[in-house]
């Protein structure tokens, strides 16, 4: 009887099919796991972008008229601007020898009535400028210095003030401030370019450093930053502030370039101020 088996030159050519085979399947599982990886880092960068945008965008609609400003350099930029504490309809302005604002009793956006902190908080009327919310001797920013109601229940409140307004406001509006917030980009950190988040008394310098304890909400940023954008904006600046005028409310320019593990994703966004002064 004649015995059936392989010779060796079919075992060769049957492994080597084989080994043809596993590399394909290995080629297809290695490309499907390095798509999977790249659609789950371009998945980051997007929340991580979109989350950082939306929560500045969230807090610059609050931003005071006037606040909007951008400072830095080389190595960080800076957006800073004064949130709208409180806001109130005044019925009476301080005149000569009259030292008290009169308003209707503010409220916060939750429809509460809300307090005053004297000797904290400032009183701001018809800012227009920069200098009209930063400056130290701003004619516009009063702090205010006392609280007072005589309990008739009118929801009229007296706020002592350091000082004369020069000018009033058209819609007769009292802005309640007491802090600054900026948001900074810092360039070629360890990380790859990180936006921080912090606040400050309202001062007349822009922000010149990134203290310690600013919050961190988004990395791997890599825009390359202009040597001075306060006076010279390049396309690649994360920031660009449009000023108020008579025909249109100010605007904030967002531009953020995301990189990771060489996905690359630019993010884009224009925020309107809806405040007037």
């Amino acid at each position: 009887m004649r015995q059936k088996g392989i010779t060796l030159i079919e075992l060769v050519v049957v492994l080597t099919i084989l080994g043809v085979i596993s590399a394909g399947i290995a080629s297809f599982v290695r490309v499907s796991i390095e798509n999977v990886v790249l659609v789950t880092d371009r998945d980051k960068l997007l929340s991580a972008s979109r989350f950082s945008v939306d929560r500045m965008s969230r807090e610059l609609v609050n931003a005071l008229p006037g606040s909007l400003r951008v400072s830095g350099n080389s190595t960080f930029h800076c957006l800073q601007f004064v949130p709208i504490e409180l806001v109130g309809a005044y019925t009476r302005l301080p005149v000569q020898g009259v030292s008290n604002l009169q308003i209707v009793e503010p409220i916060a956006a939750t429809g509460e009535s809300v307090s005053l902190t004297a000797n904290l908080d400032y009183a701001v009327v018809y800012p227009l400028t920069e200098t009209d919310v930063y400056a130290n001797n701003s004619v516009k920013r009063k702090l205010i210095t006392a609280v007072s109601d005589d309990a008739d229940n009118n929801n009229l409140i007296e706020l002592d003030v350091t000082g004369l307004y020069p000018e009033s406001s058209p819609a007769a509006r009292a802005y309640i401030v007491n802090r600054a917030v900026s948001f900074c980009l810092i360039a070629n950190a360890s990380d790859g370019g990180r936006l921080v988040r912090f606040e400050s008394p309202i001062a007349q310098s822009a922000p010149n450093s990134i203290p310690a304890n600013a919050v961190t909400l988004a990395e791997n940023i890599d825009n390359v930053l202009s040597a001075n954008p306060s006076s010279s904006y390049l396309e690649d600046d994360p920031f660009r502030v449009v000023q108020a005028s008579r025909q249109r409310n100010a605007t904030v320019q967002i531009r953020f370039r995301f990189i990771q593990n060489g996905e690359q994703i630019t993010l884009q966004q224009e925020v309107h101020i809806p405040n007037a002064p």
